[in-house]
């Protein structure tokens, strides 16, 4: 077992630029932490695009997509991948976009 050095547990980027576990005491696994907030922005605007299909609800794909692209964000300021956050603001915003013009189109034939 080697002695414990000045460097602090976590992940850290070893000489070929891959993300590496030290816990202190030894190198663990090659294996980069999960995005899960970019994951949860794109699970949000997903389910937001979705909900513009029953144009009433638009008040609530307002509000859902508002916190999608809140955790998209943050999910996209975390470590990488950040390929989901970016999805996933984009699928908020586009929910934002086709909910009002479906609401507007609704509400023109009203």
């Amino acid at each position: 077992m080697t002695q414990p050095t000045q460097i602090p547990a976590g992940w850290h980027q070893n000489a070929d630029g891959v993300d590496q576990w030290w816990d202190g005491y030894q190198w663990g696994k090659l294996r980069p932490p999960q995005n899960t907030l970019g994951g949860i922005g794109f699970t949000i605007g997903l389910v937001t695009f979705a909900l513009n299909l029953i144009p009433y609800f638009v008040y609530l794909v307002l509000v859902f997509s508002l916190a999608g692209v809140i955790i998209g964000v943050i999910g996209v300021a975390m470590k990488p991948p950040r390929t989901l956050g970016l999805v996933g603001i984009g699928l908020a915003v586009a929910g934002i976009v086709v909910g009002f013009a479906i609401t507007n189109w609704v509400r023109s034939y009203s």
